[in-house]
């Protein structure tokens, strides 16, 4: 089977590549984040405690990882922790979040609310800003949710920082939807009202002929996968797949770590060592083959 491979030539992701492709951790869980290390009350010790074991993450895998994605709260304050002990020229870009956690619902529609100003992200030193956005085509919401991604966009090219834009599609009672591929028709309404961000963040599409058609949807716009917080097993078959039909990359999170609270007070060193970076390299060395 021939593979499809895209080039990327944005100067703006070029401080994210890694032979030509995105290999990237995602690491700007609040909320989801909260509820895996069985967070009951936010207080400064837990504060403290969540950016420490953020912070290990990062040192496991800042060797194979070609940049990052954090949050302000816990991700920031951990990467500079892992910083102080690396050398300015071998430092890795990351990306800030520009979404509050989590999505307001009303009428079973979800919106996407802003936490911050791009500028103010670039100012924290972001080399690039990613919104998600919960989205359903043929939601009353589609449009508020357009709207908030036209306005990052205007936001990031006065900036000069790359837009990444993550969808996550969600069903919607009464609306049939039944033959229709969410993934590809969330990206159509997006590329039919000019929204051409630098890079889509995507779900897997279901199946290969669906990646090659997002790949001709997007000409040469990069899309990238997000692992959902999938079992392991699942996305290593999953980036396997899009990386063969087109896909740039991946910005995985929770499918890499998430079972990390299970390790906290027995084998966390092991588990980071020989789990979480043993899967980080297989899906980099799959998807840079």
């Amino acid at each position: 089977m021939l593979e499809l491979k895209l080039m990327i030539t944005s100067p703006l992701l070029s401080p994210f590549l890694k032979n030509d492709r995105l290999l990237m951790l995602a690491l700007d869980h609040r909320g989801s984040f909260e509820k895996i290390m069985d967070v009951k009350e936010k207080t400064p010790q837990t504060l403290s405690k969540l950016i420490e074991i953020k912070s290990k993450i990062i040192k496991c895998l800042y060797p194979l990882f070609s940049g990052v994605l954090v949050d302000l709260e816990y991700g920031l304050p951990a990467y500079n922790m892992v910083n102080k002990d690396i050398s300015p020229q071998s430092q890795k870009p990351y990306l800030l979040c520009i979404e509050k956690t989590g999505y307001e619902e009303k009428d079973h529609e979800r919106t996407t609310l802003l936490d911050c100003t791009v500028d103010q992200l670039v100012e924290k030193g972001a080399k690039g800003v990613k919104i998600l956005l919960f989205f359903n085509p043929h939601a009353k919401s589609a449009s508020v949710q357009l709207n908030t991604a036209k306005e990052v966009l205007a936001e990031c090219k006065k900036n000069n920082v790359p837009f990444f834009l993550e969808l996550v599609t969600y069903p919607i009672s009464g609306i049939d939807i039944s033959g229709e591929n969410l993934v590809i028709s969330s990206v159509k309404y997006f590329l039919e009202r000019n929204v051409e961000a630098d890079i889509f963040k995507l779900e897997y599409p279901g199946d290969p002929d669906s990646c090659t058609k997002i790949t001709s949807l997007l000409n040469q716009t990069p899309w990238i996968l997000l692992s959902k917080g999938e079992p392991f097993e699942k996305f290593l078959e999953h980036i396997s797949i899009a990386s063969n039909n087109g896909c740039s990359g991946f910005l995985a999170g929770r499918s890499i770590w998430q079972e990390i609270n299970e390790h906290l007070l027995s084998d966390l060193d092991s588990y980071l060592k020989n789990t979480v970076f043993s899967r980080f390299s297989q899906i980099a060395d799959i998807t840079a083959g």
